[in-house]
């Protein structure tokens, strides 16, 4: 085992090169295959989107978003519809309640517990010093 001969990482020219050609073939993939997914039409509309809603400030955009509510999966728009069924303040609420309850006695609690964990290793050493002294 002496013998054997410990290598050390050198990032020489050679690495380098290769990690750049590396990081480019898998941009270039990226980039590739992103042109070919198919964008929702409602976003791509250029009568919607662009230079009609500049010249436009109080146009109707309730076509646009029908439009690309349509075009989202089905379990998509379940949880788009379901959003509003769970009231978030509510139940963040029902959280800081449960919180506060569980900390009016904590620090009491917590000295409890290590009241008993002092006493069971108290407890423990004078067992094994009892056990070791009795042959």
């Amino acid at each position: 085992m002496d013998q054997e001969v410990k290598q050390t990482a050198n990032f020489g020219l050679k690495v380098v090169v290769r990690l750049l050609l590396f990081s480019l073939a898998i941009y270039l993939a990226i980039s590739y295959f992103s042109r070919y997914t198919k964008q929702p039409e409602a976003l791509n509309d250029p009568t919607i989107l662009g230079q009609e809603i500049d010249n436009q400030p109080h146009i109707n955009l309730k076509p646009l978003f029908d439009q690309a509510y349509q075009s989202l999966p089905p379990d998509s728009r379940q949880k788009l519809e379901n959003i509003n069924q769970i009231p978030v303040i509510i139940y963040t609420q029902e959280k800081l309640q449960y919180l506060k309850d569980q900390m009016k006695d904590f620090p009491r609690r917590q000295i409890n517990q290590l009241k008993k964990e002092i006493i069971q290793s108290v407890y423990q050493d004078l067992m094994k010093d009892v056990e070791g002294d009795s042959p």
